[in-house]
């Protein structure tokens, strides 16, 4: 359950401002051979959901957010609001727009540290899932403005975790 928080001067956490919470995994599934491993793998629930994982510190700079929204720009409907070409001043200190967690907060990882395929191992449910699909959660954002994550170039710090694992799928199929 991924929260933001924002960081205090004196170094402590302030309040959740967002809430990614109930993320439920739905691990897509390589299996080879068919039927080599078990179908049980309650194991995986009681692995992935005690996992701690580490703290990800990050400075919530328009910057970002701003070239995702220029990035965008074409692919979105014609009634949208256009981006301008030029950075907002940071002294506005805009809401973190719906879905812009995700240009936030990357894992801080060289690349001998991810898997082969850039997935951060530590989001991993390891083998025989190593066609992974995240499904099912959902963000919450904090109605109180006051608590609200805001692009104001502070720091903020995202704490992720499990709350539940799902395995779907026949024997042998298992996703």
């Amino acid at each position: 359950m991924p929260l933001v928080h924002s960081i205090r001067p004196n170094g402590h956490l302030a309040r959740a401002a967002i809430r990614l919470s109930s993320l439920r995994c739905s691990p897509g599934a390589y299996i080879s051979p068919p039927g080599r491993y078990s179908s049980s793998y309650a194991h995986l629930n009681a692995e992935l959901t005690s996992r701690r994982l580490p703290l990800i510190f990050d400075y919530l700079s328009p910057q970002n957010s701003h070239l995702l929204d220029v990035s965008l720009a074409d692919y979105l409907p014609q009634g949208s609001s256009r981006p301008s070409h030029y950075l907002p001043p940071a002294s506005e200190a805009n809401l973190l727009p719906f879905g812009h967690h995700l240009i936030y907060f990357p894992p801080p990882k060289t690349g001998s540290q991810l898997l082969p395929d850039g997935m951060d191992p530590d989001q991993s449910p390891g083998e025989p899932f190593v066609r992974r699909m995240w499904a099912g959660g959902h963000v919450r954002y904090n109605p109180d403005q006051t608590l609200q994550v805001r692009l104001d170039g502070k720091p903020h710090v995202c704490v992720e975790g499990i709350r539940d694992v799902s395995v779907k799928g026949k024997e042998g199929d298992e996703k």
